[in-house]
């Protein structure tokens, strides 16, 4: 039961993250299957980060959690956009809603790709990290 809430957990910081960079980020085409399919893949990628971390007898602990999770997330971001085209960058302007820092201009797709991994690699590591706490 522990994997399905870790999969639905990261799930919906799939689609926080996808509501944030909404205008740089086309999944599918708009079709809602495509959207829960993406999100339920990156779901099960993240829920078994530390699964992938045993089998290769490394330590399980934050920043080695962190790092395979950015690794992975990469890889299957960067396949989602070059091989299947199910996702589309568009690289517009992403308002992150802190008014310091205002909407910010994203040039290429590959700084949007960066961007994206960065951000759901950590919220998904950081909810995993302050649920055990």
């Amino acid at each position: 039961m522990n994997k399905v809430q870790k999969t639905i957990q990261n799930i919906l910081i799939f689609f926080f993250v996808w509501a944030i960079v909404r205008k740089s980020i086309i999944i599918g085409g708009g079709v809602f299957v495509d959207e829960l399919g993406a999100a339920l893949v990156f779901g099960l990628i993240a829920a078994f980060t530390n699964n992938v971390l045993k089998f290769f007898k490394l330590p399980v602990n934050l920043g080695s959690t962190l790092l395979i999770t950015i690794i992975l997330t990469f890889i299957y971001l960067f396949l989602q956009i070059s091989v299947f085209n199910i996702i589309n960058l568009t690289g517009q302007g992403i308002n992150l809603g802190i008014d310091l820092i205002g909407e910010v201009e994203i040039q290429d797709k590959t700084y949007a790709l960066v961007l994206i991994t960065m951000l759901l690699s950590l919220l998904s590591v950081l909810m995993e990290y302050l649920r055990k706490k």
